[in-house]
């Protein structure tokens, strides 16, 4: 099937990538309308790009708000029935985005088609796979034929404007990582498909030709990628959503459930927790009884560390997930540079803050109603009470029990 060029709207965020690879990337979408959001506001790369080809639309962000919020801004200004993601790290051929083309209107239940992606060495590359909470491990091989998966990388995909208009679009407050497969998860809830097409070829260098700065590039990736995963792993887990995986333990447990009955209480609180009060109520409160507890929270010995709370029967599993950005941007030796404080404060804007910037505490608790009550209240006396908050406030050290190498804790 010859490609229809105003069928298709190519659309590429960038920021900061090197002039010859966007040029590179370009070379073979040429005949296409093409829509440019450039998050860095780079007027040179404008002029040099539109030298050498033909961009239908180029919109120039002052403050880099992220690759969703980016897209979304070119998805909405596209003017064809169908739009290609792609980015400036990828390459393909005019006919491997008919085959993504053929493929899409081939299945009447298709959501998304992605390619099959190689790297730059052309060796098989991870493309579609299992949703991340499944924690399986990632491997490539030779597809036989197209294949229905959970979720696709994000580098190279086609849908309908339609459809993702009528979906929500992407969830502007992921910055860079998981919104595709929060996408996919959306999709997959509307009884959608999403497509991997053998016989459509790509290469994608996975984010190698991005930002040239190691020390901006490493801070931007490990700053994002833990708001993002934090963000992405609660999005999804309501409480729920945790009572209906917690049933077949409801269920093979009856005759100890009924004379107490199960229900759920939500923990919010901006303060931290005490430490050595929440190991003494852990150790003292936490039985069988509480069948399931999950959620993030911060303590006052730590305060720079956000921490997962995850917890089945008497064990509780501490992890940590990342550093509040409040603790960076409170840090005066941070050794940020200018433009990195300035995007520290901007993602702060978007999250609702408490007295202790985004630092915050929000855990689910499922269990027998009777222990439930007695466990919610006494993990509440374990936040600082207002004189322990002076004290906090004025640098005091908290007696903390916890292992400093947080693991595994059967309590």
């Amino acid at each position: 099937m010859k490609i229809l060029l105003n069928e298709i709207t190519i659309i590429i965020v960038l920021y900061e990538e090197k002039l010859q690879l966007v040029l590179r990337c370009l070379e073979n979408l040429k005949n296409f309308k093409i829509i440019i959001v450039d998050n860095a506001n780079d007027i040179s790369l404008k002029r040099e790009i539109e030298k050498n080809y033909r961009i239908y639309k180029y919109i120039m962000n002052k403050k880099n708000f992220g690759y969703a919020k980016a897209a979304n801004q070119a998805i909405k200004s596209a003017d064809t029935e169908f739009i290609l993601m792609f980015q400036a790290d990828g390459i393909i051929d005019q006919g491997d985005i008919s085959k993504l083309l053929e493929a899409h209107k081939k299945y009447d239940n298709s959501f998304i088609v992605s390619p099959t992606l190689f790297d730059k060495d052309k060796n098989p590359s991870v493309n579609s796979g299992c949703f991340p909470e499944k924690e399986l491990e990632k491997t490539t091989f030779i597809l036989d034929g197209d294949i229905c998966a959970e979720t696709v990388l994000g580098s190279i995909m086609m849908f309908k404007k339609q459809d993702i208009m009528k979906i929500g679009l992407y969830d502007e407050n992921f910055f860079l990582y998981f919104l595709d497969d929060e996408l996919c998860r959306r999709i997959r809830d509307k009884k959608k498909a999403v497509i991997q097409v053998s016989n459509s070829n790509a290469i994608h260098a996975h984010g190698q030709i991005k930002v040239q700065n190691h020390l901006k590039r490493t801070f931007i990736r490990n700053f994002n990628f833990t708001f993002d995963e934090l963000y992405y792993f609660f999005k999804i887990k309501k409480h729920e959503k945790l009572f209906k995986e917690l049933q077949p333990i409801m269920d093979s447990e009856q005759e100890l459930i009924k004379p107490y009955g199960i229900s759920t209480r939500i923990l919010k609180d901006d303060r931290p927790f005490h430490p050595k009060r929440l190991w003494d109520t852990c150790h003292k409160y936490l039985d069988k009884r509480i069948y399931r507890s999950k959620g993030f929270f911060w303590l006052a010995s730590r305060n720079n560390l956000s921490l997962i709370w995850n917890q089945v029967g008497g064990g509780i599993n501490l992890e940590l997930i990342g550093i509040w950005k409040s603790s960076i941007a409170e840090d005066q030796n941070n050794r940020l540079l200018d433009f990195e404080l300035e995007l520290l404060k901007e993602q702060l804007k978007k999250v609702k803050k408490g007295r202790f910037g985004d630092r915050r505490c929000d855990i689910t608790i499922i269990g027998e109603r009777n222990q439930l009550d007695k466990f919610t209240e006494k993990l509440n006396l374990c936040f600082l009470n207002d004189k322990e908050i002076e004290q906090y406030n004025s640098g005091y050290l908290f007696e903390d029990p916890w292992p400093k190498n947080i693991a595994q804790i059967k309590i």
